[in-house]
């Protein structure tokens, strides 16, 4: 479940000691959860930025409750890192079956055009194949340097197809900030009807001075029964997006939406940029209920908007990929 551009969020708390106010900020944005569907998923972004003459803090989140899978964090560019591995992985497989033995590295994959990389993403991370016919894991190492590390890790275990590492643990993540932002996500899937309660602990330390501090941020959510509708019988006025699935989202999405007359209806899909992805449909419909499926396998992981327009109004709602 995810919300609607014009939803009105409630406030986060923040506990904030002197110091670590003059160390980083948060921006609240979309923080605090409202009702999500139980078995559904929905996920709000958090920003991190420097503040003052702070150069480089290099610090973790972590959860309260290690234990409990209702609230997550992610970070894009370990989702960028996943996905990546993932192709890496798809790339072995076919040159398995053209050649009847696995590659010798990452550089062999790409050199016989059996993988291509963007250029952003093969600035930033180094990948690397551990082992030999078969290939037991898929290795991203960033460029980024933490604290006693040569940089991030994300490391996949195709046996037991499980990745682990930089921004994979689901409870904890290392975070670092060098005069710029950091964007995360927190994920919250109720699994009963229920108010929930839990406290992300920020950790920071600035790597020139040692100096250190915690900020706490109490993040809340609300699981809901969801509620069915005939769609033909219980048209709303006007026009309704009613929902999207699943969400987050790892190929396909699918958005169902109502009419309660004949109109023109454009569904287009925009990044966070708001730049044109694809338009999934324009044309005539005439009242009923309707389904399209966006295909996000081109594109790369992130947050998405899926725009309907009809009759001069519109409604977006966020989605987001993950690999």
């Amino acid at each position: 479940m995810v919300h609607r551009i014009s939803f009105v969020l409630l406030s986060l708390t923040l506990i904030i000691s002197p110091l670590q106010a003059q160390m980083i900020e948060v921006s609240l944005g979309e923080i605090n959860f409202g009702m999500v569907e139980i078995d559904q998923t929905d996920s709000l972004s958090l920003t991190i930025s420097s503040t003052g003459d702070w150069e480089v803090i290099g610090g973790n989140m972590q959860i309260k409750d290690p234990d409990s899978v209702n609230f997550a964090i992610h970070i894009p560019e370990a989702l960028e890192a996943k996905a990546t591995i993932a192709e890496i992985y798809d790339a072995v497989l076919r040159y398995n079956e053209d050649n009847g033995e696995d590659p010798t590295s990452v550089e062999q994959l790409e050199r016989e055009n059996y993988i291509e990389f963007d250029e952003r993403i093969a600035a930033q991370w180094w990948f690397t194949v551990i082992g030999s016919n078969p290939i037991t894991q898929i290795e991203a190492v960033s460029s980024w340097e933490m604290r006693g590390e040569a940089g991030h890790v994300v490391l996949y275990g195709i046996q037991s197809d499980r990745y682990t590492g930089y921004g994979m643990d689901p409870a904890f993540a290392w975070f670092d900030i060098r005069n710029d932002e950091k964007l995360f996500w927190i994920l919250f899937s109720p699994d009963e009807e229920r108010e929930y309660e839990s406290t992300l602990t920020f950790f920071v330390q600035d790597s020139a001075s040692g100096e250190s501090d915690s900020l706490f941020v109490v993040l809340h959510g609300n699981g809901v029964q969801a509620v069915e509708n005939d769609p033909v019988s219980a048209l709303p006025a006007g026009f309704c997006v009613n929902r999207v699935y699943p969400n987050p989202f790892n190929s396909e999405v699918k958005l169902s939406y109502s009419l309660t007359h004949p109109s023109e209806v454009t569904v287009r899909v925009y990044n966070t940029s708001g730049r044109l992805v694809t338009s999934l449909y324009e044309g005539l419909r005439s009242a009923g209920a309707y389904t399209v499926t966006w295909d996000g396998s081109g594109v790369q992981s992130g947050i998405y908007l899926i725009q309907v327009t009809s009759s001069g109004s519109s409604e977006a709602m966020k989605v987001i990929l993950m690999r």
